[in-house]
């Protein structure tokens, strides 16, 4: 174990997917950094083959815990931070990844007092990712230009922006997950009511909760984090029908969830839902109810529509003006179609979806960093 204080926490909540976490562990040993610790939260009910694999080499900046009991992702996510000591943490997935230059940045946070930062989008697709029906595909990455801009955000801004789109989606809020935060700011949330996860999904229930607490909030234009998605990817809710879920049929969500579900969101399952009802959730625990009456609810269900138009009627069952939003929601599904197509022949002729650099053929997460770390050495901090 590490004897002195790690400057820097990377924590990984983690369950049934011990192939991606044991090359997430390989990349992290291949940095050779003191500097960094590993901590690993584990909720697989056998944790044989993790442990076997543990023990071929002596890993002394790992700290393994492991719970066979079914609990939240929620609690499974503030089990892996309460388990760390770094002075700054990074919470990622175990089909995730970071580039060596993490001690950098996190190196340059504390120098210039920065409590939270977000990197580049970098986004990379495992071979299995589409594997749904038995086909073989290659894993692929893509990313827009880095330009090393390190920019100042105002956390409140980007929390104002996220509510007028009735939170479909993280934005730009402040984060914990795919992003570095000092220890003591997250604490604060912490002290509220003892979690640093107030909704079922952390990631946006952590980011609006920070969104309140930053001081010191920058975005930066360079290879830090890469976001991974496998078959697996958001409970496999990609495979279900309408891409959505009964809220009762999901073990990794609290046994009370749908009956503590906000009254103004769909009762389903989907990323839209989820995501609007951990930010609602996370405002009530940050005593900022206020803020619930600035939530564009009628554009959250203009999308909800729009990527679930089966299950329709649950959206237009909970909107004030059924006639607006069967005109936004028509609009939103052409503007999606339009989309879809226009980045289809961009890739088919460009071999680029839009701005976006793609690189096929990567088998592992891992390959996807060299090229990474090959291409960019200059460092902005």
């Amino acid at each position: 174990m590490i004897n002195k204080r790690p400057l820097l926490s990377i924590v990984i909540p983690t369950k049934d997917r011990y192939y991606y976490l044991k090359k997430l562990i390989e990349l992290i040993d291949s940095f050779h950094s003191d500097e960094i610790e590993l901590v690993l939260q584990d909720n697989t009910a056998d944790n044989t083959e993790i442990l076997e694999f543990l023990k071929l080499k002596d890993y002394p900046y790992i700290k393994y815990a492991h719970n066979s009991e079914q609990i939240p992702i929620s609690l499974n996510s503030d089990l892996a931070i309460l388990n760390s000591t770094g002075e700054y943490v990074c919470f990622i997935g175990d089909d995730d990844g970071v580039t060596r230059y993490i001690v950098d940045c996190v190196k340059w946070m504390k120098k210039n007092d920065v409590d939270t930062v977000i990197p580049s989008i970098i986004s990379y697709t495992w071979p299995d990712y589409h594997n749904i029906r038995g086909l073989t595909y290659s894993g692929k990455f893509m990313h827009e230009k880095f330009d090393n801009k390190i920019i100042y955000v105002d956390p409140i801004d980007s929390l104002n922006s996220i509510m007028e789109r009735g939170f479909i989606n993280r934005g730009n809020l402040p984060l914990v997950y795919h992003g570095i935060v000092k220890r003591t700011t997250l604490d604060e949330i912490y002290k509220i009511g003892n979690t640093y996860f107030p909704g079922s999904s952390p990631d946006i229930a952590n980011g609006v909760a920070l969104s309140l607490l930053v001081k010191k909030y920058v975005n930066i234009s360079f290879p830090i984090i890469i976001s991974g998605a496998s078959k697996t990817h958001g409970g496999g809710i990609r495979k279900m029908k309408n891409r959505a879920a009964n809220i009762e049929d999901l073990p990794f969500l609290p046994k009370n969830a749908k009956e503590n579900w906000e009254r103004n969101i769909p009762k389903v399952w989907t990323g839209e839902t989820v995501w609007c009802e951990s930010a609602i959730k996370a405002l009530r625990y940050m005593n900022r109810e206020d803020l619930i009456e600035k939530v564009n609810f009628e554009y959250m269900y203009a999308k909800f529509i729009a990527f679930h138009f089966p299950l329709r009627k649950l959206a237009y069952d909970l909107s004030e003006n059924k006639l607006k939003l069967f005109v936004s929601s028509s609009i939103t599904i052409i503007k999606r179609y339009f989309n879809a197509g226009i980045s289809l022949i961009s890739l088919k002729v460009f071999g680029k979806a839009g701005r976006k650099i793609t690189c096929s053929n990567v088998e592992n997460i891992n390959q996807c960093i060299e090229i990474l770390q090959s291409k960019h050495i200059k460092l902005p901090f």
